[in-house]
C-alpha cells in the first residue's frame, strides 16, 4: 500500500458534507464500520491517554 492509497479513505470521509457531523466512527474502505471491542474499552483508553500523556 502506499501512501496515496492509505489516506484514501480519510480524504474520502473528510471531503463530503455528508460526514462532517460524525464523529468518533472507524471506517474502512469508505463506508463507516464497527471498531474493535478494545477499542470500546473504557480501562483500555484510559490506560492510552495516561501512557501518552506521561511516556516516561
Amino acid at each position: 500500500m502506499n501512501a496515496r492509497q492509505g489516506a484514501a479513505t480519510s480524504v474520502h470521509v473528510a471531503s463530503p458534507p455528508e460526514f462532517h457531523a460524525v464523529t468518533g466512527r472507524s471506517f474502512a474502505a469508505g463506508t463507516p464500520t464497527k471498531s474493535s471491542q478494545k477499542s470500546d474499552d473504557r480501562l483500555t483508553t484510559a490506560r492510552l491517554w495516561q501512557v501518552r500523556a506521561d511516556p516516561a
